[in-house]
């Protein structure tokens, strides 16, 4: 059995809403367009939590009994903190609470719904008719138990491990850093209706003509949509947030105004809004790179954007120069050696002012500050087109 499930619970709301997601990521993978397993600083800190948890649960042991030990977790190393103990003792206590012995870091297998596939659930533990699927998510991101796919279909494969009577099935979220624990239940015969949408799911899922439907909550951490491959169902549906307001390329925009629009229409904008702002940033991106690639697109061209602030390169060396200029008091501001730009204001000739030429000619041989960067603007914008990068290559040939 391969170390990864193809249908695995933590993507369910991904493959369950869009099926074509499962083969077109394996594609992507295969062409090293995804890097598979990639893990951030967060996940790694979610994954070294999990594993803490699971100690203290499994031996029964507190969290606080770690303090200033080290979990690696993703190739990253994070020191166990006062912090990271209080967050977790809540949770741990409310399984300690229940009744009924959990298992921990239970693997069950989803054969009866989806062959071949399984899930490891963090915490699980039946009694008297009730089974309990507790699971730890500690991110920030608000996560709801509500119908959660992931903790249902682990519920499915506890309930198949168990195979005891089961009334009643509850899942519960710990999330200590984005509102604490939360519940929600429902009969058993609701999950097991639910399984059926999870086998016809799967099976359509790992079918070649598998469609691929875009929305908010499947298109939030796929991968596809950052590839250079790009997912169409992904652009089109972001288009279609604007309501066709640039289907004419030859006239300015037109958008529906906000009050006379129709108010499904106008909120489901609305929360649609951080998929737009990302698909925009990413048109913005691609526009850049075609245009440093020496290929703007029509209408547009390279130029070099304002230089950043500027800075000094030996702190040290200006806050001497500063201080024996104009002294202790006006050298600093609140809490630090003032800026480059105060510095010039202070000390820099102006109509009649003499200021301190002497100083601020010293002071500029220590102020530095970053280029301007790459931006794409409208062809009749003021500016000097800059070198495309591949035109820079070219330079050195």
């Amino acid at each position: 059995m391969s170390a990864h499930a193809r249908l695995s619970p933590s993507a369910s709301s991904r493959w369950m809403l869009c099926p074509g997601s499962v083969l077109l990521i394996e594609r992507l993978i295969e062409e090293g367009l995804i890097v598979e397993d990639r893990s951030s600083e967060a996940a790694a800190e979610g994954t070294a939590a999990h594993e803490l948890r699971a100690e203290c649960l499994d031996l029964g042991l507190e969290p606080h009994d770690f303090i200033g030990q080290t979990i690696r977790a993703d190739g990253m190393a994070f020191e166990v903190t006062e912090e990271m103990c209080d967050h977790l003792q809540t949770g741990i206590d409310w399984v300690r609470e229940q009744a009924g012995d959990p298992i921990i870091e239970a693997r069950v297998s989803l054969d009866r719904w989806l062959p071949g596939q399984f899930g490891t659930l963090d915490c699980g533990f039946d009694h008297d008719g009730l089974l309990t699927i507790n699971d730890l998510k500690y991110g920030l991101g608000k996560v709801s138990a509500d119908e959660n796919r992931q903790l249902r279909i682990y519920a499915l494969g506890f309930y198949d491990l168990m195979k005891r009577p089961v009334e009643t099935v509850r899942l519960v979220i710990d999330q200590p850093r984005a509102g604490g624990l939360k519940i929600w239940s429902c009969p058993l015969s609701e999950l097991l209706e639910f399984g059926e949408e999870v086998r016809a799911a799967g099976k359509l899922a790992l079918s070649p003509d598998a469609p691929l439907v875009a929305g908010e909550t499947q298109c939030q951490w796929c991968p596809v949509k950052d590839t250079s491959r790009g997912c169409a169902a992904y652009d089109k549906f972001c288009e279609d947030i604007f309501c066709g307001a640039f289907d004419d390329l030859d006239a300015d925009p037109e958008f529906v105004e906000p009050e006379t629009m129709e108010p499904e229409r106008r909120w489901y904008i609305i929360t649609h809004t951080k998929m737009a702002k990302s698909w925009l940033d990413q048109l913005y991106e691609a526009s850049l790179t075609a245009a440093q690639a020496g290929k703007p697109d029509p209408g547009s061209k390279l130029v070099t954007g304002n230089e950043g602030d500027r800075f000094y390169t030996d702190p040290q060396a200006a806050e001497e120069i500063l201080v024996a200029a104009v002294g202790d008091d006006d050298a600093f501001g609140p809490r630090k050696l003032k800026s480059p730009k105060q510095a010039e204001d202070m000390l820099k000739p102006k109509r009649k002012r003499r200021g301190n030429p002497e100083a601020w000619e010293s002071l500029c041989e220590i102020i530095n500050r970053p280029p301007g960067k790459a931006k794409v603007v409208p062809i009749s914008e003021d500016g000097e087109p800059a070198t495309p990068f591949a035109d820079m290559f070219d330079e050195l040939l």
